[in-house]
């Protein structure tokens, strides 16, 4: 019997290996071929069945199926985001507690701004957007990672990949940037730098040695720029250049967890939900925010500050 088998998720010749080593130990498969997008397979259905066929691709972490995948429009998944919440669980749960989180360390901003202004009072001016932005990339960046790590699964070499170049470089660029204003370009991007590449090694390691690398070239990349962005902008309107900047980096990182959802969650029979609970979420950032803070205020500040 011939059959097509559908499969979204062959992206490079290191899919094509995986799926051509795990056809040829499977009994009954006589021929196939792998494509960009699909399987064409011939087997003898008195020694394998189809199912059978389609489980072991999805052992390997990829989506298989005899239907065609379909994408759908941003349009729809947005309609569909707003009326299915059971279905969009894990995301609901994170943008509530991304929400509450933020409120929090706000406040907790606010309260720092009010008695370090008694003893200084041009503390405010100096540093009160930088600390909002900072509260505002941790609670973000945080997360993003709390979104890709709630869904337990594999993940293939690409979108692997693609996880960590984007969270090592946009946390590079974030972070980079505020420490590069408040603490010049050399504190601003070792600290990016190091910071970035971590978190982009940690999330790229969900597909292998070749996440891991991508994950610490963009962190090194993302640190360094991040804080020669806001260094050689600071004469030039940089406080009207961060919220299109931070705005920017935000909807990056947002249409990730859209990526994930689409090529990894939706649709994946086998996936494990594990969400990080409120509380695990709440310390990470609060945590995040005190030792960053600490780095703002006990190495040398900026020139353009001091």
């Amino acid at each position: 019997m011939q059959k097509k088998i559908y499969c979204p998720d062959i992206e490079c010749e290191s899919c094509v290996k995986i799926i051509t080593k795990a056809f040829e130990r499977l009994q009954g498969i006589e021929k196939f071929e792998v494509g960009k997008t699909a399987i064409d397979v011939t087997f003898n259905e008195s020694l394998i069945k189809e199912e059978n066929i389609i489980a072991t691709i999805k052992e390997k972490g990829y989506r298989a199926s005899l239907d065609p995948y379909t994408r759908k429009q941003i349009r729809e998944r947005t309609k569909e985001f707003l009326t299915d919440k059971k279905k969009y669980a894990v995301e609901h749960l994170i943008l509530e507690q991304i929400t509450l989180t933020f409120f929090i360390l706000i406040m907790i901003d606010i309260t720092f701004f009010y008695f370090k202004n008694q003893i200084d009072p041009t503390f405010f001016g100096k540093y009160a957007w930088w600390i909002f932005y900072l509260s505002l990339a941790i609670v973000t960046i945080t997360g993003a990672i709390w979104h890709f790590k709630a869904y337990r699964t594999q993940y293939t070499s690409m979108v692997g990949m693609m996880i960590g170049m984007t969270l090592g470089m946009q946390t590079g660029m974030m972070i980079g940037a505020i420490l590069g204003a408040t603490n010049g370009f050399f504190t601003g991007a070792l600290v990016g730098m190091i910071l970035a590449s971590a978190v982009g090694a940690y999330c790229g390691s969900c597909c292998g040695i070749m996440g891991i690398m991508e994950g610490i070239m963009a962190g090194m990349m993302g640190g360094t720029m991040g804080a020669m962005i806001s260094v050689m902008m600071f004469y030039q309107h940089i406080l009207w250049f961060m919220p299109a900047f931070m705005i920017l980096n935000i909807i990056i990182l947002i249409g990730l967890s859209y990526m994930i959802f689409e090529e990894v969650v939706e649709e994946n029979n086998q996936i494990i939900k594990e969400p990080m609970s409120f509380k695990q979420y709440l310390m990470l950032c609060l945590v995040s925010l005190f030792v960053l803070l600490s780095i703002i205020f006990l190495t040398p500040a900026s020139t353009f500050l001091a």
